[in-house]
């Protein structure tokens, strides 16, 4: 099941990533991500930005290195 998944999610960032000057055009523009990011196109690189971690997502979720590594993290910032 984890490997649809890890697809799915791959997919969707590859999607989200080529596609982020249509889905600016539909959606309209972030004014936070345009103050922060600090120049022209700050909407459609934080875009860019989610569906690039969505594909990690993907690809952890497809290896099954997700929880390990949220486990890893997790007992690292908290010390459990």
């Amino acid at each position: 099941m984890n490997i649809l998944w890890g697809i799915i999610f791959i997919v969707a960032g590859a999607l989200l990533t080529i596609y982020s000057e249509k889905i600016r055009q539909t959606f309209g523009q972030m004014e936070w991500a345009e103050r922060v990011l600090g120049l022209y196109g700050g909407t459609r690189l934080m875009i860019k930005l989610i569906g690039i971690t969505v594909i990690l997502l993907g690809f952890l979720t497809f290896t099954d290195l997700l929880e390990p590594m949220g486990r890893s993290i997790t007992k690292t910032l908290f010390g459990t």
